[in-house]
């Protein structure tokens, strides 16, 4: 719970337990139910008009959603998923397996809106027996699709607390307060869209665009099968210097004044693994391999937490060179204390050089 409240200044725990994982056309789907001491309920009303009565609020509760969708491509999105359906929609016993991202329920009516996972809007769809029949975007920015209308409305969000007792440190229940307005996302257009952008037969739904950070089309992974980084064994460590380390972030966007493009360079990098369990030279080389992706995946989960669209360059630039070069000196170190990854070239005689061949079919 500890990790979203810092990053949304709410109490939340991802339900891990009843998480998810589904195949889209061309991504994999990790879906987590979250648990909220501050639930929220978003209402859309004409602009100017009267605020929802609390009483009808309560029947608009929902279910929240923290999306992570892996694309074979290697770029992902992150983002929050809350679904609101409406009353003429049965429920069911598996709510997890009904609401599905991109891949509604055939009988499912209401509404799906999503946000950043600091809770900033991007986007929702109103549902009709399974078929998406109006969306929801702000006002500056063009819509995809063909629209027949756009009616100018305002979503409202409502607020609940709720406490968590326990006895001796064993969780013994909850009580919740009355429903609160919280106030407005702000001024959004709301569309009727004259064809359905799913597939309504499989109960489809609507794509967000190609909004969010990603490695430049797989190209920022090194691949097993065309890199290896020869090491030689100094003192207790394997060192080796890897020239022309280049990784690249896109953050996508459907503006392309908001697009952002920052292809990063490092001549050489010098690297130290202990010898601990890498019993060889091609050991060592998989590790460090291994490492940079991981370290390309948790650059583009940090920088999906910026304000988007991101700051322009240079900024934005000095900012994803300094995360990625953070991230990856945390990892080294995770994997082992005394492992390093510094700049320039290494220090010392018979070390070998190698350049990393990025892109292709990386799995």
């Amino acid at each position: 719970m500890d990790t979203l409240a810092k990053i949304t200044g709410r109490r939340e725990k991802i339900l891990w337990e009843q998480a998810i994982v589904y195949r889209l056309q061309n991504s994999t789907v990790y879906q987590m139910p979250v648990a909220s001491t501050n639930p929220r309920v978003y209402n859309i009303r004409l602009k100017n008009s009267p605020l929802q009565r609390i009483d009808e609020i309560q029947k608009q509760v929902g279910h929240n959603f923290i999306i992570f969708n892996r694309f074979d491509n290697g770029g992902f999105e992150l983002l929050r998923m809350t679904v609101q359906p409406d009353e003429r929609y049965t429920l069911g016993q598996s709510t997890n397996e009904k609401f599905k991202y991109r891949k509604m329920d055939t009988a499912f009516s209401g509404m799906v809106f999503y946000h950043s996972i600091k809770d900033e809007f991007m986007g929702g769809w109103q549902f009709e027996r399974g078929k998406a029949i109006k969306k929801v975007r702000y006002i500056e920015h063009d819509p995809n699709g063909k629209i027949v209308t756009c009616t100018n409305v305002t979503i409202d969000y409502y607020c609940q607390t709720c406490n968590d007792y326990y006895t001796n440190g064993v969780y013994t229940g909850s009580s919740c307060g009355g429903w609160t307005y919280c106030g407005p996302a702000g001024e959004l257009f709301f569309c009727t869209v004259e064809e359905e952008p799913g597939d309504p037969s499989g109960g489809g739904g609507p794509t967000l665009g190609p909004i969010g950070w990603r490695g430049w089309a797989a190209g920022s992974n090194l691949c097993g099968n065309i890199n290896y980084f020869p090491m030689a064994k100094v003192g207790n460590s394997w060192t080796g210097q890897i020239n022309f380390v280049r990784p690249r972030f896109v953050f996508e966007s459907t503006s392309w004044v908001d697009r952002r493009d920052i292809p990063l360079s490092f001549a050489n990098v010098c690297v130290t693994l202990p010898e601990y369990g890498l019993f060889n030279s091609s050991m060592a080389s998989e590790a460090f391999r291994l490492l940079h992706n991981s370290a390309i995946e948790e650059t583009l989960l940090r920088l999906s937490l910026l304000p988007q669209p991101p700051p322009p360059t240079p900024l934005i630039d000095a900012i994803v060179r300094e995360t990625f070069q953070e991230t990856f000196d945390e990892l080294m170190r995770n994997f082992n204390p005394k492992a390093r990854i510094t700049s320039g070239p290494c220090i010392g005689t018979g070390i070998p050089q190698s350049e990393p061949v990025y892109g292709g079919n990386c799995n």
